[in-house]
């Protein structure tokens, strides 16, 4: 009978033959931190404040909070650097950097075949790269930093398949939320992608899609390597340790997604409303619009919202926060004059972060909030908080030049 990708990498890094339900210990290529590194630090330190790191060249930690730091956050920055200098953490990326799903991608340190445990909600979207990528708790990090180990559950894995071509104006967000929409419940479960559509998604794209097995309760969600995987990591025999899942495995379901009957989607954040077609929000006022941060803030996105707005001002009375997801990205939309249109609109362009991708305290009482980033949709609770919406750069950049949520097909 044949293996899932999970089945493989996990039984590899296991050094045997592993089952769904096993528990097993392993050892990660790489473990991400993010503006969470500092309570990491103190799990770290409880009971033993002279712990050292048992593999500091994997700890890959990322200050991607709210710029400048100032305060108590400004001195934990200090004892975190601190301690990298003296345990040999190499990869520290300082506040302004970008975003930890962003900066670990430019790295090319989310290598096919590779493990790697975040404490980020979406650590699953390295499954982009054909990564097992399994969301951590702090305390779980803290531990994995002084053992070099994870346990983890072998999961049961779902095949996502994926046909057909997504429509002008309709991107990888709005298919992220249909799945969630739609797809059966996959908690604990590992999500594989598939079918016709997979090669003719870029990774940025991927990235968004398998970010959002965390929303669907998936413990990893992962692409194969391929030509876009080789051309993205600059190299072809980078995908050496790349596995896929045999073409007798047996899956414990399958979701079925056309890519061309899927439309512009937009999902409440703090609320388990279950996400729905923009058309049937149009006409809601919108008074921010936050576009890029930890997700969506890519050199593609940008542009995606640039055209869209087409050179057209932020509607009276609303603001707009443009967030380039890394400072690689920021000097790109300099280059090709992205970020001079954001600021001619009316934008205010935020240095790269996450500091306040989705937060209510940017909204005044009553007011509404079209982000483009956000935390887990699968930990929504209702709240009662600021209306919060998720949606793609088409979707944002639309509500911007409007005024009003409008399906950007329209615009």
């Amino acid at each position: 009978m044949g293996e899932t990708f999970a089945l493989k990498i996990l039984g590899r890094a296991a050094g045997h033959p592993v089952s769904a339900g096993d528990v097993v210990s392993i050892e990660p290529d790489l473990l991400v931190t993010h503006s969470d590194t500092g309570r990491v630090l103190e799990e770290f330190r409880k009971g033993n404040p002279e712990a050292t790191v048992k593999h500091p060249e994997r700890l890959f930690m990322v200050l991607d909070g709210a710029l400048p730091p100032v305060g108590s956050e400004a001195a934990e920055h200090g004892e975190i650097r601190r301690f990298a200098a003296s345990t040999g953490v190499a990869n520290l990326y300082e506040p302004g950097s970008g975003s930890c799903q962003q900066v670990l991608a430019e790295s090319f340190l989310a290598l096919p075949g590779s493990i790697l445990g975040g404490t980020d909600a979406r650590t699953s979207a390295h499954g982009a790269f054909n990564c097992a990528a399994f969301r951590i708790t702090m305390p779980e990090a803290a531990e994995a930093w002084r053992t070099g180990t994870l346990k983890v559950r072998v999961p049961e894995t779902v095949d996502i398949q994926l046909t057909g071509g997504l429509r002008e104006r309709v991107g990888a967000r709005d298919l992220a939320l249909a799945m969630l929409a739609g797809t059966r419940d996959v908690t604990g479960k590992a999500v594989e992608f598939h079918g016709s559509a997979i090669s003719g998604l870029r990774i940025y794209e991927r990235m968004i899609l398998a970010g959002a097995g965390a929303d669907l309760g998936a413990s990893i969600a992962v692409f194969p390597a391929d030509g876009i995987t080789e051309d993205f990591l600059c190299s072809h025999s980078i995908c050496r340790r790349a596995l896929w899942s045999d073409s007798d495995a047996v899956f414990a379901g399958l979701e079925r997604y056309d890519l061309e009957s899927v439309s512009p989607m937009i999902a409440p954040v703090f609320s388990r409303t279950s996400p729905l077609p923009v058309a049937d929000m149009a006409g809601r006022p919108v008074d921010v619009v936050l576009l890029g941060f930890c997700e969506n803030g890519g050199t593609e996105d940008l542009q995606t919202a640039a055209d869209v707005m087409r050179g057209r001002k932020t509607a009276p009375g609303v603001r707009l926060y443009v967030c380039p997801a890394s400072r690689d990205v920021y000097l790109k939309a300099l280059r090709n004059g992205l970020i001079e249109q954001f600021v001619l609109a009316g934008a205010s362009v935020l240095p790269p972060g996450c500091g306040i991708s989705c937060c209510p305290d940017v909204l005044a009482p009553g007011e509404t909030c079209i982000s483009t980033s956000g935390p887990g949709l699968g930990e929504r609770t209702d709240t009662g908080e600021t209306p919060v919406f998720l949606a793609g750069p088409e979707t944002a950049a639309a509500a911007a030049v409007t005024g009003v949520i409008t399906d950007p097909r329209e615009v």
